[in-house]
């Protein structure tokens, strides 16, 4: 089940979010309820959804880059393809038992094999390659 949504409508924005309140047992731990309610949530809420506190430019990058990622997983089962993977791409874990961040000075980033990689063309990005396991 989706518990976090925002939906955008042309005259306001809607944000619907899950929020666990810290507790002891079974009890709420009032005091940090508090902050997280009335200090924290209040200022995450007006660096990222007011318009003033944006960098529009950012913004417009990230909505690109989501509409181009979201195009190439439609693309996927049309061209008989199960996934992708960038090359360049190093695994962000230690290994796949732990939570440790990989050692960034021994990774080995990926790179395919010229015979794996497939051209497409994203309505942001332009004619990509990518690369299919």
């Amino acid at each position: 089940m989706q518990r976090n949504t925002i939906i955008i409508y042309d005259d306001f924005i809607e944000v619907r979010f899950f929020i666990g309140l810290p507790a002891s047992g079974r009890n709420i731990r009032s005091t940090i309820a508090e902050e997280m309610l009335f200090e924290e949530l209040p200022q995450i809420v007006a660096e990222a959804l007011f318009k003033e506190n944006i960098e529009t430019e950012t913004l417009s990058r990230h909505i690109e880059t989501a509409e181009d990622a979201e195009y190439l997983r439609g693309q996927l089962k049309s061209r008989g393809l199960v996934a992708f993977i960038a090359d360049g791409a190093i695994l962000p874990r230690e290994s796949g038992t732990s939570d440790q961040p990989l050692d960034q000075a021994s990774a080995v980033p990926f790179i395919s094999p010229e015979r794996l990689r497939v051209e497409i063309e994203l309505p942001h990005a332009g004619l990509v390659q990518v690369s299919i396991p």
